[in-house]
């Protein structure tokens, strides 16, 4: 079945930055320190909120963290040029759009990092709407969700949201829809198959007209 709407995550879905993030959290490890982590390790200390990540990470409770966030940002902000779409999604992108399937995109991100994204890859196009932080906090995507979704007609099971961490399933729980999570972003396999979405290491179109059956 053709979904009614694709709600895609950001960071580690549609855009693959997951070495520029671990980069920047070790950038911010070296300056206090303090060892680098590997990706295990990453996938091991993933929360959210994210200063639960930060609190795994530096092993403490009590951290700085307006001054790690202005650190990853800073870091992150200046090595983006790196990152590249997750391999194959444009392709899946346009395609939906060719088959008029509603997409926009949900985000913990700040806005201005993906009008800049979406601006060089030329999709924004693509999305109807771009729902991001205003702020590098980095906060809860769920609320700004089920705002979002409040006084939709769009019937549940055609719903359907694609990330890459259990913070994305939360949110499509919340708002009823159907979900894909990748493996090749920021939270790794164990953890996303401790849920009920459906956890794929690669995407294709028939992923996702079998997830709205």
């Amino acid at each position: 079945m053709k979904p009614s709407i694709v709600i895609w995550d950001w960071n580690g879905t549609v855009l693959d930055d997951f070495d520029i993030s671990l980069d920047a959290v070790n950038y911010i490890l070296e300056k206090r320190g303090l060892p680098h982590m590997d990706r295990e390790t990453y996938y091991d200390c993933l929360d959210t909120p994210i200063i639960k990540f930060y609190q795994k990470a530096l092993g403490k409770q009590d951290v700085d963290f307006e001054g790690i966030s202005l650190d990853f940002n800073t870091y992150y902000r200046n090595n983006l040029n790196r990152a590249k779409p997750t391999q194959g999604v444009i392709d899946i992108i346009k395609a939906l759009d060719d088959m008029g399937v509603p997409q926009m995109i949900i985000s913990a991100s700040h806005i201005s990092y993906i009008d800049s994204a979406l601006k060089e890859l030329s999709i924004r196009k693509y999305f109807k709407s771009v729902i991001a932080a205003e702020d590098y906090v980095a906060g809860s995507k769920v609320d700004r969700a089920e705002a979002f979704m409040k006084d939709s007609d769009i019937p549940k099971k055609r719903r359907l949201v694609i990330g890459d961490t259990r913070h994305d399933h939360e949110m499509a729980k919340r708002i009823g829809a159907q979900c894909i999570l990748l493996t090749s972003g920021h939270e790794g396999r164990k953890k996303l198959s401790t849920t009920d979405a459906i956890v794929l290491d690669t995407l294709t179109i028939d992923d996702i007209f079998s997830a709205v059956r």
